[in-house]
């Protein structure tokens, strides 16, 4: 029963977002909010972000809640977003789960 809920709430195509940064090295609001865009009128099924494609591993807390906070205001609910947790430190990495 199981494995086919799993099937069923990833179907169709989930793409790895990636994090855009700025000259300064901070979060590029905007390319990210032009990116997600581009991605929902391409009618992705999901995104997943802060993963090892978004650069997860290296953004800090505050980092991390910002993609998500922009992910879930432009996608608002089209689609299905998954956050990775991943971290190099347990109790860091289980703050985010």
């Amino acid at each position: 029963m199981l494995s086919k809920q799993i099937e069923k709430e990833f179907k169709g195509i989930f793409v790895s977002l990636l994090t855009p940064f700025d000259k300064k090295e901070n979060v590029d609001e905007d390319s990210l909010r032009k990116l997600i865009r581009f991605l929902l009128k391409k009618q992705v099924d999901g995104l997943y972000l802060c993963g090892s494609a978004g650069e997860g591993l290296l953004l800090t807390g505050e980092e991390r809640r910002k993609v998500t906070k922009i992910v879930l205001e432009e996608a608002k609910g089209k689609n299905q977003d998954y956050r990775s947790c991943g971290q190099f430190n347990y109790p860091r990495g289980y703050s985010f789960s």
